[in-house]
């Protein structure tokens, strides 16, 4: 007598499609746009990126970026979606659609603090401050991405007792890396914020804050 098992697919399973995704993604700037790639990675330690790249970082939208821009928001989901299930420790919430709610959380939020910053910088006339701020900004979270990838590889598959005690590593990792980017941008535009110290101090309360904010309040509200 034949007995039939029933095989469903696991929400882990569909995740290392995204991971391979991720992979394609990455493969794909490399192999079309070899030497920008190669200098966006070495931007943390070498200025060539920003200055042979200048006219492309103040493109809004490019295939370049929009790549990127995807790589880097898929990366940082998987990042919460596993803080979110070390806290919680239950496999009954993990599952594929949280992910991509996290995702999309990333990317609206990302992209009104975008836009505000840039509404906010044209009526005040601060946009070469703003800039200079955003071409820094989003270059070295693009790197701090692709350093966050094997690690995140590492904590979903790899065999270990401690889940907390990795994840928490990790997530201490994330924090020295952005810590990190934030000296960067403020060395490499101290002249800028020396001169535009008030609009600087705008920025780093106002448009940091606000895109958080509506993003958390439609988040609570649904």
């Amino acid at each position: 007598m034949n007995i039939g098992i029933e095989r469903s697919l696991q929400s882990h399973d569909l995740l290392t499609f995204v991971y391979v995704f991720i992979l394609v993604l990455i493969t794909f700037v490399k192999l079309r746009f070899p030497a920008k790639f190669l200098a966006l990675c070495t931007c943390f330690f070498s200025k060539a990126f920003f200055i042979d790249y200048a006219n492309d970082l103040s493109a809004t939208v490019s295939l370049f970026k929009t790549s990127l821009f995807l790589i880097q928001n898929l990366i940082f989901s998987f990042f919460f979606y596993n803080i979110y299930n070390l806290k919680y420790q239950d496999t009954s919430l993990i599952e594929i659609s949280l992910f991509f709610q996290i995702f999309g959380g990333i990317s609206l939020f990302l992209i009104l603090q975008y836009l505000i910053g840039l509404s906010v910088s044209k009526v005040f006339q601060f946009g070469e401050l703003f800039g200079s701020i955003q071409a820094l900004k989003f270059s070295y979270l693009k790197v701090i991405s692709f350093l966050m990838l094997p690690l995140l590889f590492y904590q979903n598959y790899a065999i270990y007792d401690d889940k907390f005690l990795v994840g928490t590593v990790i997530t201490v990792l994330m924090v020295l890396l952005m810590l990190f980017r934030f000296a960067l941008i403020v060395k490499k535009n101290n002249s800028i914020i020396i001169q535009s110290f008030f609009y600087f101090i705008m920025y780093l309360c106002a448009l940091e804050i606000v895109p958080l904010l509506l993003v958390y309040k439609i988040a609570v509200n649904k």
